[in-house]
């Protein structure tokens, strides 16, 4: 037996308490990480990398309204990379490739694409509401995102539609036809009074006018700088302004502030600061990229501007801060 009370020193005891310490650690460990419904087991299941799951599609577009008589052009797009395709109305079949053009009857019918991969498929469908008239046809002009824009879309019978060939004017000038299963926006309306007016196969089916307000303003659409740089580089980045307003910017000013996190504690040996003014007509609806170039010292006050860094853009027209946006970046 290797343990004798009586031959007990002071150097086995201290033996033995690391012995059993260690035993209790081990044991406490084996809990932590098989123990079911640990924290721990929590956290490396969420921190696990999540796995990319392939969810398959298919889609025909919108429902939609035609004139008579109108081949009408379908393709069916799939997220399949090869498939198999049938179009069926009334459980007929009228095509087997992607693209498809057909002729309906003059009424409300349904088609139904089936796409095939494998052991996969999926199917979709959509209205073709065949008319010969333009009775219950209507367009409307309605307000867009922006203060300079005007929005067209169709309706039939108090149901939104994509109508086919429908053409809008505006202000005597013909926008051309509502695209493909989308509505028509026009951009970059200047302020005062407007007029519309829209038709279908020669037929008007809607009109009005309407008044944009005097407004002044432009927003940051994006900010491009890169994600970490050295100490001593140049910082090219880019900031993409456009005029939402119904009158032409020529004026504005871009205020920076950088700050570096790691020397915050610092006070304003942390911050950098700067103001550019742009004497630019920028006119309602046009975008802009506006180049911005600092370098980056290799030393401030002795100290190397290592660390995060968020910087801080304002927008500011007529002495106003119109908006402000905050990018991070790195200097290593």
């Amino acid at each position: 037996m290797w343990f004798d009370p009586k031959k007990l020193t002071k150097k086995k005891v201290i033996l033995i308490l690391i012995f059993i310490i260690e035993i209790a650690v081990a044991y406490g460990l084996w809990n932590m990480y098989t123990a079911p419904g640990t924290a721990v087991n929590a956290t490396s299941v969420a921190n696990a990398p999540s796995k990319y799951v392939f969810k398959p599609s298919v889609s025909i577009g919108c429902s939609r309204v035609v004139w008579k008589d109108m081949g009408v052009h379908l393709a069916a797009s799939t997220s399949f990379r090869t498939a198999k395709f049938e179009w069926s109305i009334t459980n007929k079949t009228v095509g087997t490739e992607r693209n498809l053009v057909y002729t309906f009857a003059p009424s409300d019918n349904t088609i139904v694409v089936k796409a095939v991969s494998g052991n996969d498929s999926l199917q979709d469908e959509a209205r073709i509401i065949v008319v010969n008239s333009t009775e219950g046809i209507l367009a409307e002009a309605v307000t867009g995102s922006m203060s300079n824009e005007r929005v067209f879309m169709t309706k039939f019978n108090d149901a939104t539609y994509y109508i086919d060939g429908v053409s809008v004017t505006l202000d005597g000038k013909e926008m051309g036809t509502i695209p493909e299963c989308r509505k028509m926006t026009v951009s970059g309306l200047a302020a005062g009074a407007h007029t519309w007016k829209a038709a279908f196969h020669g037929k008007d089916i809607g009109s009005g006018s309407f008044n944009l307000e005097t407004v002044t303003r432009i927003k940051i659409t994006r900010i491009d700088i890169a994600g970490s740089y050295r100490a001593g580089d140049t910082v090219n980045a880019r900031i993409y302004l456009l005029n939402t307003g119904t009158v032409p910017v020529k004026q504005f000013s871009i205020k920076t502030l950088a700050v570096n996190h790691k020397f915050e504690w610092m006070g304003d040996i942390s911050k950098k600061e700067f103001t550019s003014d742009f004497d630019y007509e920028l006119k309602q609806g046009n975008s802009v990229e506006i180049p911005v170039s600092v370098t980056i010292p290799e030393k401030v006050s002795g100290i190397r501007p290592a660390g995060d860094y968020s910087i801080t853009i304002q927008l500011i027209v007529n002495n106003n801060v119109q908006e402000t946006q905050t990018v991070k970046t790195v200097v290593v």
